[in-house]
């Protein structure tokens, strides 16, 4: 509908009309501004998943070297026929080198968790959207539950809380204070 045709209306028919108008625009802008939201968070997660499976990938190449002269080390150690002082001197010098050596320490990233990083992810992605991961039983990975089992159901029970004091305490000097103020 033009401005022209809605200013030919009558008014009590022009304002229900505008305002509907306006309504309808605002809740398509939210759908646009929804969608927009979704295909950004879908391509950073798509973006996150190709890096979460090429890293494993990537720190294969890097270390291709390293295992090179892990090899050529063991080698170079198993060689019945050379004696413990020429090992020392192939390994810094003829064979190796002190070059290798220094590259293969600088090459060197720190080693993986066992999980190969997915349970910090995990814990990222809750910082951000507030989300609890559970373990593949659906529990929270707090241990609640085994808290439970372990303590026959009662959670807030542990076996200090059964166990009777071992000594009585001794009297407070600040106890006695107050009573001698009364």
């Amino acid at each position: 509908m033009t401005a022209q045709a809605l200013e030919r209306r009558d008014p009590r028919r022009r304002y229900p009309i505008l305002l509907t108008l306006l309504a309808q625009s605002a809740t398509d802008v939210l759908d646009e501004v929804v969608q927009l939201f979704d295909q950004a968070v879908s391509a950073r997660e798509s973006k996150a998943e190709r890096k979460m499976r090429d890293a494993p990938a990537e720190r294969g190449k890097a270390g291709e070297d390293r295992q090179a002269l892990l090899d050529d080390l063991l080698d170079i150690i198993f060689d019945l026929g050379l004696d413990d002082e020429q090992i020392g001197g192939l390994i810094r010098g003829e064979r190796i080198g002190w070059s290798r050596l220094r590259s293969a320490r600088e090459q060197g990233k720190p080693r993986l968790p066992r999980d190969h990083g997915h349970l910090a992810a995990a814990a990222r992605a809750a910082a951000v959207t507030g989300h609890v991961p559970t373990t593949g039983v659906g529990e929270p990975r707090n241990g609640r539950s085994k808290r439970r089992a372990f303590h026959g159901g009662n959670p807030g029970a542990s076996p200090i809380s059964r166990s009777p004091p071992t000594s009585p305490r001794p009297p407070s000097p600040l106890a006695d204070a107050k009573v001698a103020m009364t």
